[in-house]
């Protein structure tokens, strides 16, 4: 504790709230070794922050996040890692965020994508919904009156679908 980085100790930087601790090291005068080693953190710190985490420490102890705010920690570590060919699924990853958390939400899930990875969701939020690639809509009910594949395809035909029985298709329809 007595050696001191930019004039703060490893406790001091430990126990920064997250949105503080992404500032402070944004705004540090790096060498080009402390940038290779801190451009890394400071992407996840912003990562962590527009997903609402801000608040954390690096210090909080993981008994005290609760498993939302964990499932979209461990969505962040994942993004900003280099692993490719993977399928990640997620179940209701935007439940609790606001409109604006969800929109950086939605963007991390796209880069997953974009690296090569597959994304399910499994999600309930009608605008997070409309923003799939594609639908795969379960039914007719839940539970074990479910189980059948009632739409698989593109959100724009199953919006425009006149066949299928669905809340969800019905929901989004006089969403509009």
């Amino acid at each position: 504790l007595r050696y001191l980085w930019n004039g703060l100790n490893f406790h001091a930087w430990m126990e920064m709230p997250l949105k503080e601790l992404h500032k402070e090291l944004e705004s540090l005068e790096l060498s080009d070794g402390e940038t290779a080693l801190v451009h890394p953190v400071i992407s996840k710190l912003n990562d962590l922050v527009q997903l609402g985490l801000g608040e954390y420490s690096m210090s909080t102890l993981s008994t005290d996040i609760s498993s939302g705010d964990a499932q979209r920690i461990k969505l962040v570590n994942q993004v900003n890692c280099n692993l490719q060919g993977i399928l990640y699924v997620f179940d209701e990853p935007s439940i609790g965020l606001s409109t604006a958390y969800q929109k950086h939400l939605l963007g991390i899930l796209r880069r997953l994508i974009r690296k090569g990875n597959t994304v399910m969701v499994v999600e309930h939020d009608l605008d997070f919904i409309q923003a799939a690639d594609w639908i795969l809509e379960l039914g007719p009910e839940a539970g074990v009156n479910g189980g059948e594949v009632l739409y698989n395809g593109c959100l724009e035909d199953f919006l425009n679908n006149k066949r299928i029985k669905s809340p969800t298709l019905d929901a989004l329809k006089n969403k509009e």
